[in-house]
């Protein structure tokens, strides 16, 4: 991962200035009254002698009432998550945020090492991947940052690890009292954070509980030596994480085992056969409604007042989960 910008920046102006980005943008363009006229030309100094050409995108969000946010999504290389409806999410994101003239950019690390002088007002950093993908020091040091990171114990990221934690719980709770047996974990085994955390607190449910836990794994869509334990285990009840429903049914086939003898919740990755999702319990977050206040928790950023929970919803089998009053 690149940790260096590759051409001179506003920011780098205002470091080598002494000053704010903010300052630093007020000297450059001539805005009277915002700044001492020693400060002014420190600024124009520093940027003539790093050689800064501000962009021509900046100098038009400069000029108007826009706000621009930075969306930055972290990832593995190659990981299909953030998960199938994180597109949802994203577009009531973007669509709140509109009301209030303020931009989202959705982009990764590299695409915002890449950029030129845009002004951003906000990065929102989201991370579901591992603690030691984060966003480089550079980019913190010189934008204002609002962090939405499971790996991390502090902040918005907390919150959505709680909330979480307590979302697995219930939904273990709701299966084995309506197949009556301790329902089985089953994820595809990787270095990605929430595999880890989710089967940390389906043990300590078991524990609390006093269930004996069934934990499977699966490494690829060709690799099924798990699915046989948990036939052999004869628990009625499993709960995926990330796992292709159509592979399961054709592993599970394979052993002449249907779906139908299973009551299974299905959680990051959506059956894409109606057929097969017939016979899931599909659980899933509310993308429109953790958009939104996601959106609102930006907005409350944006005017320098913390933020330091994020309120989740979810769905099951396409309805409102836990239902209100529940």
């Amino acid at each position: 991962m690149a940790s260096e910008f590759r051409r001179v920046k506003l920011a780098h102006v205002a470091m080598a200035a002494g000053v704010s980005v903010g300052t630093a943008s007020d000297a450059l363009n001539g805005r009277e009254g915002r700044v001492s006229e020693d400060t002014r030309r420190r600024v124009v100094a520093a940027a003539r002698r790093l050689n800064y050409r501000p962009d021509q995108a900046a100098r038009q969000l400069q000029s108007g009432t826009t706000s621009l946010i930075g969306m930055v999504v972290q990832q593995r290389s190659g990981a299909e998550l953030p998960w199938p409806y994180f597109p949802r999410l994203q577009a009531a994101f973007t669509i709140e945020l509109l009301k209030y003239n303020i931009v989202a950019c959705p982009m990764g690390v590299s695409d915002l090492l890449d950029l030129d002088g845009l002004p951003f007002n906000l990065i929102l950093f989201i991370n579901f991947g591992r603690a030691d993908e984060q966003l480089p020091d550079g980019i913190r040091q010189h934008y204002h940052v609002l962090d939405l990171d499971f790996t991390s114990d502090s902040g918005l990221g907390h919150s959505v690890r709680e909330q979480v934690g307590s979302m697995i719980e219930t939904a273990l709770e709701e299966q084995a009292v309506r197949s009556g047996s301790t329902p089985a974990f089953l994820s595809a085994r990787g270095e990605f954070a929430p595999q880890e955390y989710l089967h940390a607190i389906y043990r300590n449910w078991c524990e609390r509980t006093g269930r004996t836990p069934v934990e499977l794994w699966v490494g690829d869509e060709s690799e099924g030596a798990d699915i046989e334990r948990l036939v052999e285990v004869g628990s009625k009840a499993l709960f995926t994480f990330a796992i292709d429903p159509s592979w399961l049914e054709a592993q599970l086939q394979r052993r002449e085992v249907t779906l139908d003898d299973f009551d299974i919740t299905c959680f990051g990755a959506l059956p894409n056969d109606r057929q097969v999702r017939s016979r899931f319990h599909v659980l899933k977050p509310d993308g429109d409604r953790i958009g939104q206040r996601l959106a609102t928790a930006v907005r409350r950023a944006l005017r320098g007042q913390q933020e330091s929970r994020l309120q989740l919803s979810w769905t099951l089998d396409g309805d409102q989960w836990p239902p209100e009053g529940s």
